[in-house]
This record gives C-alpha cells, structure tokens and sequence, in this order.
C-alpha cells in the first residue's frame, strides 16, 4: 500500500503589445513518504518562437514529528 499522491497545474499567458509573447509554467508536486518533491518549468515564446526556459526542483524534507 502507498500513500504517494501527485499533483500538476500548468498555467499559460498571452499578451499583445509591440510582440506577441506568450508563458507557460508547469508545476508538479509529488507527496511521498518521507519528502514533497516539487517541480517548475517556466517556458517563454516571442512571436512564436523559443525565448527562454528555466527549470526548478527541490526535494523537501518531510517533519512527521
């Protein structure tokens, strides 16, 4: 028996100003037994074409007391 959950949310943006740009961040938290892992990945467009992309994770510790 596992009590892991998973969770994911993606949110996207458009803007119009003197380009069209567009976002996207990508969240992925994961529940485990001893940590919460999380992941976020932020990807940015410019006039349809890739500008930057930057990934985050970090593992924390789980305080069951």
């Amino acid at each position: 028996m596992t009590f892991a959950q998973r969770a994911s949310a993606m949110a996207t943006s458009v803007q119009w100003e003197d380009a069209t740009v567009r976002s996207r961040a990508d969240l992925t938290h994961g529940a485990g037994l001893t940590a919460y892992d999380v992941e976020l990945t932020v990807q940015t467009w410019c006039d349809g074409e890739p500008f930057a992309q930057r990934r985050w994770t970090r593992s924390i510790a789980r305080d069951l007391g």
